[in-house]
């Protein structure tokens, strides 16, 4: 992401790989659903594990439309990593000038917004899919200025 900005600071690595990895995880719980009718796993099995949950129940929750708690448990967990791992790197937007730290500002702020879509529907992918909507806009717009300019 600094390379795409011409900023390969080694200071601002750690910042950036936090919000890239965080980022890969919310689109992994926001996709999950999809991602299985397509024969594809990319939730980490340790997390799925650790939570009592395995690749049964992913085809149990694609049948009925409805994560079982083990699975919305392992949801919970990835999704309170991807949190924190965004607030890991929520500091970057300051350090980068212009538009970049804008637009990594909005980034951030739209996976919160994911997030926070995610948790309000149990943690589960499979009753509903977690997308933003038209309002979610300004939401962002608002909590992304916010973070560039705190």
């Amino acid at each position: 992401m600094l390379c795409l900005f011409e900023r390969d600071d080694p200071a601002l690595r750690p910042a950036s790989d936090a919000i890239c990895t965080a980022l890969q995880l919310v689109n992994f719980l926001q996709d999950a659903a999809q991602d299985w009718a397509r024969g594809r796993l990319y939730l980490p099995r340790k997390d799925l594990a650790a939570c009592a949950a395995h690749e049964s129940m992913l085809a149990q929750a694609a049948r009925d439309r409805r994560a079982p708690a083990p699975l919305r448990m392992a949801f919970a967990r990835l999704h309170a990593r991807a949190g924190e791992l965004l607030h890991e790197g929520s500091g970057l937007p300051r350090a980068l000038r212009g538009r970049a730290g804008l637009e990594i500002a909005a980034t951030i702020a739209g996976g919160r917004r994911i997030l926070a879509r995610l948790e309000r529907a149990g943690h589960d992918p499979f009753a509903q899919r977690p997308a933003l909507g038209t309002g979610d806009w300004l939401i962002i717009a608002g909590h992304a200025l916010a973070l560039r300019y705190r």
